[in-house]
């Protein structure tokens, strides 16, 4: 019910001020900018890296932010198990990124390797071939105009690009290019 309440309250308070912190003679309210940072949790998964970058641009100073954090992870709104799984899946899905791309995003994200680890082999291997075949036809679809070699050059540097393991690049690009 007190929660209830609190976000209620945040609701009317983000009504009211812009969401880059509160900068009255008051200070801010921890209270306030927890319950603020539990519905940006509630609406996509969020890594504990993210939230203390958005609690950064709200001016929480960092024992407050590092506080923060750890009661979020403690009560399961940071997962960052959880938040890998979801990033590798949304990437391949969406992004149509290999894993070589999704892993170096996850390190940005300051992810540890064992959970990059586990997202990157929850993956759909089926999905995974699927999406390197659409992107390869997609893009030889586009050169068409080149010569063979060089259509196999581009495209062998377009699935790199997209972060696709090298040998199942070859393999896919001897599969849609005839000889």
């Amino acid at each position: 019910m007190q929660l209830c309440l609190q976000r209620e309250q945040v609701r009317k308070i983000m009504i009211c001020s812009d969401m880059q912190g509160n900068d009255d003679e008051k200070g801010f309210d921890i209270a306030v900018i927890r319950a603020k940072i539990e519905m940006y949790c509630s609406r996509a998964e969020q890594c504990a890296f993210a939230v203390r970058k958005k609690l950064q641009q709200w001016h929480v100073p960092a024992q407050d932010a590092d506080k923060i954090v750890e009661e979020l992870e403690a009560e399961g709104f940071i997962d960052e198990s959880r938040f890998a799984t979801a990033f590798a899946h949304d990437r391949l899905k969406f992004g149509k990124c290999g894993r070589n791309k999704i892993r170096y995003e996850l390190y940005q994200k300051h992810i540890a390797e064992k959970h990059v680890a586990e997202a990157l082999q929850s993956l759909d291997e089926q999905l995974y071939a699927d999406t390197l075949h659409s992107v390869a036809q997609t893009k030889l679809r586009a050169l068409k105009a080149l010569a063979p070699d060089e259509q196999r050059r581009k495209l062998t540097a377009f699935l790199l690009s997209r972060g696709f393991e090298t040998d199942l690049i070859y393999k896919e690009i001897n599969r849609v290019i005839k000889k």
